[in-house]
Order: structure tokens, then C-alpha cells, then sequence
């Protein structure tokens, strides 16, 4: 035991002496600007984590993905966040597809869509927006948790719900395979083979669905009042 300590200690000195690392009465750690932190591996390769303070900004990496997770009373411990070294984000799903992918409701004050015209190409007008809106047949339904997918984590292959919600909440939408053949282009693939569909791009659609009816109203009005 007095061995251990004694070699601590020199550690310790010997750390200090060449400005590398040390502790204060408070049992505060520091490590001089421009020098790394590592956990596991040292250098860009292998399986690590690294801190870095610099004189403007600091930086954090790790290699392949970082996990965080929280204990539950079962034991286990599932993951909340997750950085992909790919730069994809899960939040409560430990399998992203996209830059951020969260299991469950997101709640914000507002969604921003980029829309300028000066970033887009291939412009033209929506046509016959009405006939295909007319196609579509809205449901409600309830996500069916029981379905699961392999997801990779530390410790291996997990299984994981596709959509990890709880309780049996009722909802209102389309069937993804019913809008891909009228609208194509909300519709999107995950890894896993499941589509997902962007519900805010119909905003347009049915604006021009609008000005169509409101075009046939006008017409008919103009008939009425002969």
C-alpha cells in the first residue's frame, strides 16, 4: 500500500514539475492550454476521447460514436443521446438515419425551412395540386411499438422499437405507401427500410388546391348572378 502511494505521489510530482498535470488543495484537475486529455487511445486512431483547450475555443472528440445513457430501476442502461462518427444524432434511438433522429415528440416555438429563392433550381409551378390531393385518404391510427429493429451498441446488437412510444396515443395522418405513389417526393427511406413523410411540404399543395377551388367558386358565382 505505501508503495502505491509513493508512486502516486511521484506521478503526481513529476506531473506537476513539467506543467503536464495538476491538482489543487480543492482537488481540482488542470491541464495547460494546448494539451490533450485522452481516454483510451492516444492519437487520432483507435477507440478514444480527447479534450482539447485552446487559447479562443475548446474541443471535444471521440472515435467511432459517444453514448450517453441513464440507469433505469430495471438495470439497464439505455441510450439517450448518441454522436455517430458519421455526424448523425440520435435522441432516445441508438440507430440514427438522419442528422438528428429523435424517438419520440419534439416540442419548439417554431420549425425554419430554408426557402430562399436564390438557393433553389429547377423552379416550376405546381400543377393539378386538387385531383391529386383528392386521392389521399387520411387515417387515424396508434404506432405499433412492438416492432423492432437490431440496433448496434456497445455491448452488441440490441433489439430496439422502430418508433419507442408508450401508451396507446391516437393519431392523424397518411399511409406513406398511399402518398409515395401521388406525391413521390415527401416521402423518405430510412436504413431500416421504413418510410417517413415530410408533412410540411403538403403546406403548398393544398394552397394551390385552394386557388383551383376558388376558381371553379368564382365561375359558378358568375352563372348565379346572370
Amino acid at each position: 500500500m505505501k508503495k502505491l502511494l509513493l508512486t502516486l505521489f511521484l506521478a503526481m510530482a513529476s506531473s506537476i514539475l513539467f506543467a503536464q498535470f495538476s491538482v489543487n488543495s480543492s482537488g481540482d484537475c488542470n491541464i495547460p492550454l494546448n494539451r490533450d486529455l485522452y481516454i483510451g487511445n492516444f492519437g487520432d486512431s483507435g477507440y478514444r476521447m480527447r479534450l482539447t483547450t485552446l487559447s479562443s475555443y475548446t474541443i471535444f472528440d471521440y472515435n467511432p460514436s459517444l453514448y450517453f445513457r441513464s440507469n433505469t430501476s430495471s438495470g439497464s442502461y439505455p441510450t439517450r443521446v448518441l454522436f455517430t462518427s458519421s455526424g448523425l444524432v440520435g435522441i432516445n434511438n441508438s440507430s440514427p438515419s438522419y442528422r438528428l433522429d429523435v424517438g419520440g415528440d419534439v416540442r419548439a416555438m417554431s420549425f425554419i425551412t430554408t426557402s430562399d429563392i436564390r438557393l433553389k433550381k429547377n423552379v416550376e409551378p405546381l400543377k393539378n395540386s386538387l385531383s391529386k390531393l383528392l386521392q389521399l385518404e387520411s387515417i387515424g391510427y396508434q404506432y405499433n411499438s412492438d416492432i423492432k429493429v437490431a440496433r448496434m451498441t456497445p455491448e452488441g446488437t440490441e433489439q430496439e422499437s422502430v418508433v419507442p412510444e408508450e401508451g396507446n396515443r391516437n393519431r392523424i395522418g397518411f399511409s406513406a405507401q398511399q402518398l409515395q405513389k401521388i406525391f413521390p417526393e415527401l416521402v423518405y427511406e430510412d436504413e431500416n427500410g421504413y418510410l417517413g413523410v415530410d408533412y410540411t411540404s403538403l403546406i403548398p399543395v393544398l394552397v394551390e388546391s385552394i386557388k383551383e377551388q376558388q376558381v371553379v367558386i368564382e365561375k359558378l358565382l358568375k352563372e348565379v348572378n346572370k
